[in-house]
């Protein structure tokens, strides 16, 4: 667990780099590169490992505007990347005035691995964004609320999507049409997408596992708006190790 909160504090000066790095006319891979740097000097090992066979996942996910398309990974957006021949990560594209930003940062310290997503807007936040972003958050607050020894993925995950539901966002929530993704949450360990998945499934969490939660919104033009933190489950809640804010930041 040390070596994760060490990662989680990459994770936290990525972020910090973020508001210096998101302006209006940057791409979004220099972006991306800015607060790739920031990871490698806190010590990140430089690249992260991925369960499935053949699967490649950034260090740093840079999403403006347009950007929050489907990918080939199950997730709810890994980005479009710079060409056909790897279709994962950042784009050249250039963030505009308006944009919102979604930024997914994976620390990684001597083998082990943190994952936080935090959401961004270059100039002030229109309304809908700004309700779409407080539906997140409380989704979020619940679903942390809920992580404990005994209790079950399938728990957590169907409240969150009767939450979502409820709040008028069922269907934006993780992904939109067939690209939503199956999950609110995974495990975390030496890889990214470790067992447990937060999703429709009986299994039960226990004492000291580590996951990332991380509810989702995918709005009509492709904008994504979601909150993501490293927790440790114990006896009667769960620790989160990431402290940046979780509120929406404007830029």
């Amino acid at each position: 667990q040390g070596l994760i909160r060490r990662a989680v504090e990459q994770c936290e000066v990525a972020l910090r780099e973020a508001e210096e790095a998101i302006r209006e006319g940057a791409r979004e891979v220099e972006v991306a590169t800015r607060l790739e740097a920031a990871l490698r000097e806190a010590g990140h090992d430089g690249y992260l490992d991925m369960r499935g066979p053949g699967d490649r996942m950034p260090n740093v996910v840079v999403l403006s505007s347009g950007s929050v398309v489907p990918s080939r990974l199950s997730s709810v957006s890994a980005g479009p990347g710079l060409s056909p021949a790897c279709p994962v990560g950042s784009s050249s594209r250039r963030i505009r005035r308006g944009d919102v930003v979604w930024v997914d940062v994976s620390g990684r310290f001597m083998g082990y691995t943190a994952d936080v997503t935090r959401t961004f807007t270059v100039g002030r936040a229109r309304p809908e964004v700004l309700e779409a972003h407080r539906a997140v958050r409380e989704i979020y607050r619940e679903a942390v609320a809920m992580v404990r020894q005994g209790a079950t993925c399938r728990s957590i995950y169907r409240e969150a999507l009767r939450l979502a539901e409820e709040l008028g966002y069922a269907g934006s929530f993780m992904g939109l049409g067939r690209s939503k993704a199956p999950f609110i949450g995974h495990g975390l360990g030496l890889e990214i997408d470790e067992p447990p998945a937060l999703g429709d499934v009986d299994e039960g969490l226990a004492e000291g596992m580590v996951l990332a939660v991380e509810p989702k919104l995918v709005l009509p033009g492709y904008e994504g708006v979601g909150l993501e933190s490293t927790v440790i489950v114990g006896r009667e809640g769960c620790e989160v190790l990431d402290r940046y804010t979780l509120d929406l930041v404007e830029v």
